[in-house]
């Protein structure tokens, strides 16, 4: 997670409906602040305020980082 670009967030609205969409950002944007809490800016994207606004009304989330660096590794 230290220094990537880009990951796939998915989030669910009230009603169980599924979102998923990319963040992106310089090396780095997303921080680990705690064992189970990472922070990232919240770029205005298509205006439509899903992935925030999912997170209001459901807490479950999915995580998908992708190294696309030469050597492949795992993250424990």
């Amino acid at each position: 997670m230290q220094g990537a670009m880009f990951f796939f967030l998915a989030t669910a609205d009230a009603d169980g409906r599924p979102d998923c969409s990319f963040k992106g950002g310089p090396p780095g944007f997303v921080r680990a602040v705690g064992d189970s809490e990472l922070v990232f800016p919240d770029y205005d994207g298509n205006g439509m305020f899903k992935s925030l606004g999912n997170l209001l009304v459901n807490p479950a989330v999915g995580l998908l980082f992708i190294d696309m660096g030469e050597k492949p590794k795992r993250i424990p």
